[in-house]
């Protein structure tokens, strides 16, 4: 769950339901403190109760509004990958762009591609 994603998608998906933080909160029964920090990503492990909930009242799936599908598929698509390409994947995620440039470079042209 990519975290400043799905508080982006909890605060658009509540205002395209015209709801206030407060309004939600209550619905949820919680502060709207607590729906503020989830907006902001600043809370990560929302109960999956809350979650369930959240989702039924926004009327969004939970696939869609917490992140889920990419998860999973990231998960699926890994575990078919061999260690060494899942340590490249991992090594080049951590890379800048322009590093990432580079790299490629290189492989290429020692792979004579």
């Amino acid at each position: 769950m990519h975290i400043n994603k799905v508080g982006n998608s909890i605060k658009e998906a509540r205002k395209a339901k015209g709801l206030t933080q407060k309004e939600l909160a209550k619905l949820l029964e919680c502060s709207h403190t607590t729906i503020s920090k989830y907006e902001q990503g600043e809370i990560e492990n929302m109960p999956r109760p809350r979650m369930q909930k959240m989702a039924e009242i926004l009327e969004v799936s939970p696939v869609i509004l917490f992140d889920l599908a990419e998860d999973k598929q990231k998960q699926s698509t890994e575990s078919e990958l061999s260690e060494v390409k899942q340590a490249l994947i991992h090594l080049v995620e951590g890379l800048s762009e322009s590093e990432a440039a580079v790299l490629l470079a290189s492989l290429k042209s020692g792979l004579g591609k």
